[in-house]
């Protein structure tokens, strides 16, 4: 049996706009302002040709583990990685007590390997296993890689929700800005719990009888105030509802004049393996829609395809089926 470190802590931090919860009702977190928030300030001058994304503007304190790590035995991996990284650990990542209970043990489980032998080439060690339900773990187990990974996060973790499980681990107590001019957001993305999707509904005033709408989202588990957080201080735009069944959330971002934005941001932090597919087609699908091809039944039969290849990368990666996944990891939050 492994064991997780939990050590509850009551309260959120003050992150985002204020909400109101009560037993019977969840009041719905919409964001849209006309600035589009941090988006508008982050980017103020972009261009296709020079978005100024190249330096790291958070709070992320990297120096700790960059000056433990052994450059002897690899390149030092980059900081848009390890911000990457943070991200990416937030989302699908853990901490655990071997089944002695004496050892640290760091996990990350994914249906999709090509994710996991980019996570070990840049950091230059752990192992990947083939488990017997399908999925893929990367595990690190040894004492000195471990305590880089600490090194790594501890202070540097954004979500409250995740920091509750570990702070009789990571002791640092920090608080950590993260924008779009990082790689956390595209970390935290990777996890199964976000993606792109594409619904088709029926709409009789328009042209070709349907409405495409064309959506970016994070789904977390009593995530309510995290997903706030990022709608209101990380995009800027977005709403943040309950899902259906054990208090799952879900944040939305189907704002056009959002979403390129959006794209300007995967381009420089783009997604890794089956992700990556499907940014790009989902961007494609885009294309059509600003351009007004989704009015013509030829645009939107192309939209159709894209949806329908979309569909079949999550179903093989199970990126929608977050309730079946966060019961097949090694350890719960």
């Amino acid at each position: 049996m492994v064991q997780a470190y939990y050590n509850p802590r009551s309260g959120l931090g003050e992150t985002g706009q204020s909400f109101e919860r009560t037993s019977e009702t969840v009041r719905v977190a919409a964001f849209e302002s006309p600035a589009r928030g941090l988006w508008a300030r982050n980017f103020s001058a972009v261009t296709p040709s020079g978005l100024g994304l190249g330096e790291i503007q958070g709070d992320f304190d990297l120096v700790p583990f960059l000056k433990a790590y052994p450059c002897h035995e690899h390149k030092s991996p980059s900081k848009d990685f390890l911000v990457w990284l943070i991200g990416f650990f937030e989302a699908e990542g853990c901490l655990s007590l071997n089944e002695d209970n004496k050892n640290l043990l760091f996990v990350i489980r994914q249906k999709d390997p090509q994710v996991l032998y980019f996570l070990r080439h840049n950091l230059g060690f752990g192992r990947i296993n083939h488990d017997s339900d399908g999925y893929y773990s990367f595990q690190v187990y040894k004492r000195q890689h471990i305590d880089l990974l600490v090194y790594l996060l501890n202070g540097n973790l954004v979500l409250q929700k995740v920091k509750k499980p570990y702070r009789d681990l990571l002791t640092l107590e920090r608080t950590v800005s993260p924008s779009i001019k990082d790689a956390w957001l595209s970390g935290f993305t990777q996890g199964d719990n976000g993606g792109f999707n594409i619904n088709i509904s029926r709409r009789d005033r328009t042209r070709t009888g349907y409405r495409v709408r064309l959506r970016y989202y994070l789904d977390l588990k009593e995530g309510f105030s995290d997903l706030n957080y990022i709608a209101s201080h990380l995009i800027g735009s977005g709403r943040v509802r309950p899902r259906s069944g054990d208090k799952m959330f879900r944040y939305t971002m189907d704002t056009h004049s959002t979403i390129p934005l959006l794209r300007y941001y995967f381009q420089k932090f783009p997604l890794r393996g089956q992700k990556h597919i499907i940014q790009v087609k989902w961007f494609k699908a885009y294309n059509l829609v600003h351009t007004k091809t989704h009015l013509t039944q030829y645009g939107l039969c192309l939209i159709r395809r894209i949806k329908l290849s979309i569909s079949e990368l999550l179903r093989a990666t199970d990126t929608e089926s977050v309730q079946s996944q966060s019961q097949s990891q090694p350890c719960q939050r």
